[in-house]
């Protein structure tokens, strides 16, 4: 049996709660071994209470209370096949009077279902328990089970009618109110889910969760002060999971009003590591890696932690300061020598800063803590193959690694194109096409591009390249660079090159011994583009991962809906449209009116159509829905190329431009007193 994990869940707690009281009525047995796993299980000595659970069955193998706790052990475990055979031992042996163990055996089970996705059986189950649990604290976690199964499944009636049941049996706890507000978000109804959550807030002022559903209610409607309060005063109460991911959200969605605020709460309390901590997250993923620095390193001298030296070393690697990167890598390995991860990242930034020796030298480290890790062999290959010119070395790696993570393309596609630099082309051909089976998931493609040019079928990857740029552009420039570049489009591959650099790619040293760009460096532009860029890669000044100027646009906008959105003149493939500009929006959208009209007048044509997707209306309707790309949106002044949009049915605004778009943009702030976008941007 795997070493447990060392939690107790909740399955565990309750039964050993029940346990004491159940074995004053009669129900469990009292036996030695019985009795002495129980209480290795309140000591958390997991272990030893399987040895007694495994004597006790040996003695009594009709004992379905054995049977639930080795169960509820599996579980822990994520033994899940283990966990239901026992599971269902212990529902056939439970005595039928013991109503109470019977129930929480059904719930355990369906609990299991859910970890092997049989979700109809899990439902069953939960069903099952509610109708013959007596006990009313118990009943509500059953409520509460199914509640979530419910939500996750969209059912969002039947979901609130399980926490409405869970508020009628304590109507002064938080749970069953949050489960009801949770629904009301889901079907975008947020006045009504803020009105829910103030209620909650008057009864539980220190509970964190209370205040990440309102903060997520706010931001759904573009109140993003009111969210960052609240995000604030959910992080203030614990660590609260989801309003950190909050916070990482209004990063994109609202920078400067939760920087702000954050800022406010940092100078209040000036010794607190957590505030610096928060502050320089968001600052990372706003790409202001110089302030996210600071900020991390305030914290680290509050409170010396692995985490701020990694975070730091993370910074800096996007900076392209590798050598700097390497130095708080290192340091975080001193603080927390466990953690693999530490080692990983200064290998891939001794790479990086082509110190090849030293990268060799920590995989083998991680090689040899973790033999049957086949990603460390990957990378080690990685190293020698493009660091060292070490063929035969990186085929080896790689082969390991196949054997290792025989799912793994990449690692098919890397050694076949080194059997193919040996002349093995027989060899090589076959891990193309082994790559290619195993690369099928269109968002995004892995390696099927580089396979399918090196099997010569050229319009096939030039057509799963340009799908991945419509995808996500910025990320795939540099394979876009590198595939141009092989296939002898030399101006094409360049173009590509200088996008990538612009756009934030720092890893100078692996552009100059990349192999893929062999066709471009006799080119005298190349080097200039090198020579430009050379000097930002490692120095500590290069200031976030664009070292052009930036320069600030200010677009007039006209306040619709009462003053609620804010409407901006655009032109999309040259159509005058208005744009509504939606800072809370996960993507960009076109009204069908639009869509169909470009279609017809030639704006769109079926080049443009992408593929389809699915997504939830306000009604809570799962609706498929068209996604096509755009070319060319402009307004203000400036430009997006090659934007990937979805046709909205019954949307209202021609066009809804969301924040994954607008990241692309740079910095925005809105001024409502002048009404103006306030646009910062590289020149």
């Amino acid at each position: 049996m795997k070493r447990l994990f060392q939690i107790v869940i909740v399955f565990v707690l309750s039964a050993v709660m029940s346990a004491q009281l159940m074995a004053q009525s009669g129900y469990e047995p009292e036996t030695y071994n019985y009795k002495r796993a129980v209480e290795a299980i309140n000591e958390e000595n997991y272990s030893e209470a399987f040895d007694y659970l495994k004597k006790e069955l040996a003695d009594n193998p009709k004992d379905g209370y054995a049977y639930a706790w080795v169960a509820a052990l599996y579980y822990m475990d994520d033994s899940y096949g283990d966990a239901l055979t026992y599971i269902n031992k212990a529902i056939k042996y439970l005595p039928s009077k013991d109503s109470y163990w019977i129930a929480l055996s059904l719930s355990q089970r369906g609990d299991v279902y859910l970890k092997i996705a049989d979700t109809a059986a899990a439902l069953k189950d939960y069903t099952e328990a509610i109708k013959i649990c007596k006990d009313e604290e118990k009943l509500q976690r059953f409520y509460s089970d199914r509640a979530q199964l419910y939500y996750e499944l969209r059912e969002y009636d039947l979901s609130n009618e399980d926490y409405e049941q869970i508020v009628n049996l304590d109507e002064g706890g938080a749970t069953g109110h949050l489960g009801q507000a949770r629904n009301l978000i889901a079907l975008r109804q947020y006045e009504k889910a803020i009105e829910k959550l103030d209620h909650v807030v008057r009864m539980h002022s220190d509970n964190s969760r209370v205040y990440s559903f309102r903060a997520e209610a706010y931001m759904r409607m573009h109140r993003y002060s009111e969210a960052a309060d609240d995000i604030i005063s959910a992080l203030d109460i614990d660590a609260d999971n989801k309003a950190w991911v909050l916070l990482q959200m209004m990063a994109d969605s609202s920078f400067s009003v939760m920087n702000t605020k954050l800022r406010v709460r940092a100078a209040k309390q000036p010794q607190a590591d957590n505030w610096q901590f928060y502050l320089a997250t968001i600052n990372e993923i706003a790409k202001r890696y110089d302030d996210a620095i600071a900020y991390y390193s305030k914290a680290h001298t509050l409170s010396p932690n692995d985490v701020f030296a990694s975070s730091m070393g993370d910074c800096y690697k996007k900076k392209g300061d590798f050598q700097q990167a390497i130095r708080y890598y290192s340091e975080a390995m001193d603080l927390d020598s466990t953690d693999y991860r530490h080692l990983l990242n200064r290998a891939k930034a001794e790479y990086s800063a082509g110190l090849y020796d030293d990268a060799i030298a920590d995989y083998d480290r991680l090689i040899e803590e973790s033999p049957d890790a086949g990603g460390f062999y990957y990378w080690r290959g990685w190293v020698k193959e493009h660091g060292l010119s070490d063929i035969e070395g990186a085929i080896d790696d790689y082969t390991t690694c196949i054997t290792l993570v025989p799912e793994y393309a990449y690692a098919y596609m890397n050694r076949g194109i080194l059997y193919r630099l040996q002349g093995k082309t027989a060899l090589a051909r076959a891990d193309f096409q082994k790559a290619l089976e195993l690369d099928t998931v269109v968002w995004p493609y892995d390696c099927a591009h580089f396979c399918y040019l090196y099997l010569g079928q050229r319009d096939s990857a030039v057509a799963v390249n340009d799908r991945l740029l419509r995808y996500d552009r910025s990320a795939n420039l540099y394979d876009a660079a590198c595939l141009y570049s092989i296939m002898g489009d030399k101006e094409q591959g360049l173009s590509f090159l200088r996008e990538s650099l612009d756009s934030g790619y720092v890893n100078i040293n692996h552009i100059q011994h990349d192999r893929d760009l062999d066709n471009l460096r006799s080119m005298p532009e190349y080097k200039a583009l090198i020579d430009k860029y050379s000097k930002y890669n490692t120095t500590s000044e290069a200031v976030g991962s664009n070292p052009q100027r930036t320069v600030t646009t200010e677009v007039p906008f006209t306040r619709e809906n009462g003053g609620g959105t804010c409407k901006v003149q655009c032109s999309i493939n040259g159509l005058p449209l208005n744009m509504i500009f939606d800072t809370g929006a996960d993507d960009i959208s076109l009204s069908s009116v639009e869509a169909a009209f470009m279609f017809k007048n030639g704006y769109l044509s079926s080049k443009d159509v992408i593929g389809r997707t699915n997504y939830l209306t306000a009604s809570g309707e799962v609706v498929e829905g068209t996604i096509i790309n755009l070319s060319k949106i402009e307004f203000g002044g400036l430009q997006l190329s090659n934007v990937r949009a979805s046709v909205v049915k019954g949307q209202r605004a021609p066009l809804l431009l969301g924040q994954s778009v607008l990241s692309r943009l740079g910095k925005i702030e809105i001024d409502n007193v002048n009404r103006k976008l306030i646009i910062t941007h590289a020149e």
